[in-house]
């Protein structure tokens, strides 16, 4: 970097479109921090400038296919009830009473996508690997 340029090693030169999934080089991602601590610019601007997207691939069931459909989930932890004994008694108690529910996890997704241009994906377990592939091939929704 010392002659104002930023040197990023790849074996070959590929062409970046819109949905294009970039891997890079441990060296490559290191000299993006060094541009990130040197910059006025936020880790999302320069990510914008290069055309860079984290892409979080979420696995679940069939009733869940956007970002949208987690508002509806129902973890099920939080209603969970359990039995203890307490001083010899029975007592009923809720094993994760300040889990997230369905409402929270959606309003945090949100935050983080629109904070940081981030875009959730989601599949079933059985399709993880095909999702993947597209996903890196550069296959957008």
């Amino acid at each position: 970097m010392s002659d104002g340029k930023i040197h990023i090693p790849a074996r070959r030169k590929q062409p970046v479109d819109d949905q294009m999934v970039v891997k890079v080089t441990p060296e490559a991602y290191n000299a993006l921090v060094d541009i990130y601590n040197e910059s006025t610019l936020s880790l999302k601007q320069i990510a914008i400038n290069a055309g860079i997207q984290l892409v979080i691939l979420v696995e679940h069931g069939p009733d869940i296919q956007s970002l949208e459909d987690v508002w509806f989930w129902e973890n099920p932890r939080k209603h969970e009830v359990r039995w203890r004994m307490v001083n010899g008694k029975r007592e009923k108690y809720v094993v994760s009473a300040k889990a997230v529910d369905g409402n929270q996890l959606y309003k945090s997704l949100c935050t983080i996508r629109d904070r940081y241009n981030v875009r959730f994906e989601f599949c079933e377990k059985k399709d993880t690997g095909k999702e993947i592939m597209r996903i890196l091939s550069g296959g957008g929704r």
